[in-house]
């Protein structure tokens, strides 16, 4: 059984890169997880999620040790890559208005 504490700060801080899926046995998605960035954060917040409904399992369908991990930790990770989510979202948006704005001001629109 893999801890619940170790994946939770696994997918938390290194989520991106797949390293809670290493730390679980589940190579071959976790070199998606390397290749898409977490299925582009949205496969990571599905990870946390289901670690914080501790319905996460190992390679072997074994649930995870509930250990010393507290529950509100998963969630905080949850909160954070979401802001984090949206603000590159927004980035985008922002920075698609701008780009937007410089071509219709070259062509004098």
């Amino acid at each position: 059984m893999k801890s619940k504490l170790v994946t939770t700060l696994l997918c938390g801080l290194l989520g991106g890169w797949g390293a809670h899926r290493f730390y679980t046995g589940k190579i071959g998605t976790a070199i998606l997880w390397i290749l898409t960035g977490g299925c582009f954060v949205i496969g990571n917040i599905i990870d946390m999620v289901k670690i914080a409904k501790n319905t996460m399992v190992d390679a072997n369908g074994q649930p995870l040790k509930a250990d010393d991990c507290p529950n509100w930790l998963p969630w905080v990770f949850v909160a954070l890559q979401i802001i984090g989510l949206l603000t590159i979202i927004g980035g985008f948006a922002i920075f698609g208005t701008v780009i937007f704005a410089g071509i219709l001001g070259a062509f004098g629109a």
